[in-house]
């Protein structure tokens, strides 16, 4: 029995086959390769991203996730609505239905660092960042996602980073909920 088990666990985990990341990339180094093939040193519309084995903190307190190479932004300073947090695009990607954000959403509004093309996170990208056990400051929160939940059109998908397994869906009108968004490049 405990060996099917940990047949599942491993087959279940994918570990050692590349993951999907945004815009159809994966995460066994072909942006790199494709970054050196080119012969600009990875010049692209942002900062590179120095990849790492465990989660890094860099000094304006962006964190880089190892494996995926995403960059998220500290704690939002305030609590939200995902109406608040979710741009009309970002609500339109996670299926925001009848229920979509009419504003520029609070990630689109960032400027940290040298980056500019932060976008609040999708469910899967928060729950992969909580199963990996980030070891980051104020991981403590509930995070909005820009998906839509299941059950209604009315909630959306939030993840707890310190609480691996821990999402549940919220009325997108909850006001009491924290964002940190991310950046591909």
């Amino acid at each position: 029995m405990k060996l099917i088990v940990v047949l599942f666990a491993i087959a279940a985990c994918g570990c050692g086959e590349p993951r999907d990341l945004p815009f159809g990339t994966t995460a066994d180094n072909e942006a790199d390769e494709d970054s050196e093939a080119d012969g600009d040193g990875g010049a692209d519309d942002g900062p590179d991203i120095d990849c790492v084995d465990v989660w890094g903190i860099e000094d304006n307190g962006i964190v880089i996730q190892p494996e995926t190479c995403l960059a998220w932004s500290p704690l939002s300073t305030d609590k939200m609505d995902w109406f608040a947090a979710a741009s009309a695009e970002e609500g339109e990607l996670g299926g925001c239905g009848d229920d979509c954000p009419d504003g520029a959403g609070y990630c689109a509004s960032l400027e940290l660092g040298d980056r500019t093309s932060w976008r609040l996170p999708s469910f899967d990208e928060l729950k992969d960042a909580a199963l990996s056990d980030p070891n980051i400051p104020d991981v403590d929160a509930k995070l909005w996602s820009r998906d839509t939940g299941q059950g209604t059109s009315g909630n959306a998908w939030v993840v707890d980073l310190s609480r691996a397994g821990f999402w549940i869906e919220l009325s997108k009108d909850d006001s009491g909920i924290w964002v940190r968004c991310v950046s591909d490049s």
